[in-house]
């Protein structure tokens, strides 16, 4: 059985952990506090305590990243269903990463990580809702170091399409135009 000593180069150190079995490899985890650079080394030992000389070094640098800004979305926020929308997602970072787009439409169509797109480029997406409802859609940014924003939102109503086909009052708007006009809105 062998057993590992750590050291990661920031002054933390993995004291003897272990044990595990001649050949298996060992996964160990380890989070940094500050950017930089550092030299991680390892020794490993027996059950007889017989330990290895150090590992040659291995250089990690660490490096601050922030997360991207909230995106913006725009554009329509109301229209007809079976009509095709282009919608334009904007954020920044704060470390100029490329960024890449996760957009849910609410209506179960999702655009899964889409890019890469620069800092403050225009991400520009077309959709169409295929039934009447209020959807709200939300899309979220991640960088090159898969650093998250929060969610942006944007709700759009796609009402119903209103058909009507009572005579009486497509007479009644022929004879008074002025009605036509007041109530166009509904027959559009």
């Amino acid at each position: 059985m062998i057993y590992y000593y750590i050291g990661w180069g920031d002054g933390e150190i993995e004291e003897w952990i272990g044990p595990f079995g001649s050949g298996e490899e060992a996964i160990v985890n380890h989070t940094w506090t500050s950017s930089g650079d550092y030299e991680i080394r390892a020794k490993a030992k027996d059950t007889n305590d017989a330990e290895s000389e150090w590992s040659d070094v291995y250089p990690v640098t660490i490096i601050e990243n922030e997360p991207p800004n909230i995106p913006d979305i725009d554009g329509t926020t109301s229209g007809k269903i079976g009509t095709l929308y282009t919608y334009t997602f904007k954020s920044t970072d704060p470390d100029e990463d490329d960024l890449y787009y996760y957009i849910n439409w609410d209506d179960g169509n999702i655009e899964e990580w889409i890019g890469p797109y620069n800092s403050g480029e225009d991400a520009v997406v077309s959709h169409t809702w295929s039934e009447k409802g209020n959807y709200t859609i939300k899309a979220k940014v991640k960088d090159d170091y898969d650093m998250e924003s929060d969610w942006g939102t944007l709700t759009v109503s796609m009402p119903r399409n209103r058909a009507y086909s009572n005579t009486l009052l497509l007479r009644l708007l022929e004879r008074f135009p002025i009605l036509e006009k007041t109530l166009g809105f509904l027959i559009d």
